[in-house]
């Protein structure tokens, strides 16, 4: 059967950070404002097994990971990109969404705890002020639709 599926255009997956904890399915998200483009990147970081019978390598699966990034337009009054500074300057984890949501609920996309390593503000001369988040999620991410057939 072919797939037709229509592609989401990537403005329609935004940036989330939780506006409570819990269960990652009952958690509310509230986008970042003025977000201008995120990313989330999985890896799986791979274990050499090969002998010296094979020229070529073979590899099995070792432990995974991840960090995304999001770039806003620097609001110093946006609640959520404060909670993410203050995040920073505690040491503490903040939950995120990077995707679609029914109300304030997870649709589909990846939802993470994670750690921010680094937020950086620039501010060019003639241009709107932005900010770099950089996070790295920590524990397994949740995926949505949570059911695959």
């Amino acid at each position: 059967m072919p797939h037709t599926h229509t592609p989401m255009l990537g403005n329609a997956r935004k940036f989330y950070v939780g506006t409570s904890s819990g269960n990652p399915a009952s958690i509310s998200y509230a986008w970042l404002a003025g977000e201008q483009n995120n990313s989330v990147n999985l890896n799986g970081n791979p274990i050499e097994v090969s002998d010296k019978n094979n020229v070529w390598q073979k590899f099995i699966q070792g432990v995974r990971g991840g960090t995304a990034e999001v770039v806003v337009m620097a609001d110093d009054e946006d609640a959520q990109q404060m909670k993410a500074l203050d995040s920073l300057v505690a040491g503490s984890t903040v939950l995120c969404f990077v995707g679609t949501l029914s109300s304030s609920t997870p649709s589909a996309g990846i939802a993470f705890e994670a750690i921010i390593n680094n937020i950086s503000d620039t501010n060019d001369n003639n241009a709107v002020a932005t900010r770099t988040m950089s996070l790295t999620i920590t524990g397994a991410p949740t995926l949505y639709p949570t059911t695959r057939s």
